[in-house]
This record gives structure tokens, sequence and C-alpha cells, in this order.
């Protein structure tokens, strides 16, 4: 489902992990973001971005940030792109 960037079928595939009991890892996280920016859902990748910081596991990593800028700006949401560049410092992302 990843790789075919099918949104609804990775968001489901991570509810059933969490409603199994498994705590999704960042991987997780990461493939969802990563799924969301392809297919240019800026607001997904921003979501899920925003719930990997929310999981306890860690801070957000370099490549997630990355994946929502480079969503922004393919979206022609400059500033939008911009504001998540200025954040990076306090996200823990250098």
């Amino acid at each position: 489902a990843a790789k075919a960037a099918d949104v609804p079928a990775v968001e489901a595939a991570m509810q059933r992990m969490c409603e199994a009991g498994i705590t999704p890892s960042i991987p997780c996280y990461a493939t969802l973001v990563g799924v969301c920016a392809k297919t240019g859902d800026v607001a997904g990748a921003e979501s899920w971005l925003e719930a990997l910081a929310s999981s306890g596991l860690g801070n957000r990593n370099v490549i997630c940030v990355n994946m929502v800028i480079s969503a922004c700006a393919k979206n022609g949401q400059v500033e939008r792109a911009a504001a998540w560049l200025q954040r990076m410092p306090s996200l823990g992302v250098e």
C-alpha cells in the first residue's frame, strides 16, 4: 500500500496495529508522512509528523521534516515550507 501511495490503506494498517496493541515505530510514522507527502496531502503529512512528535518515540527526524517541506514546496506552498524550515531548530532537527 505504501509503494502504491494508497493513503487510506496505509492509515488503516496503522489503525489495525494500534488496535492490536502494537506501538508504531518511527519508521511507521515516517511511512505515513512520506505517503501523504508523495500524494500532495500536505495537511496529512503535517498531521502524521505531529502524531510522531506526540507519540513519545523521540524527536521528529530530519527525513520526516524534509518530506513535509518538500510536499509544501511541490504544492506551491512556499510560505508553509519556510515556516517548517524556521521550526526545525525548535523540533530538535538541524
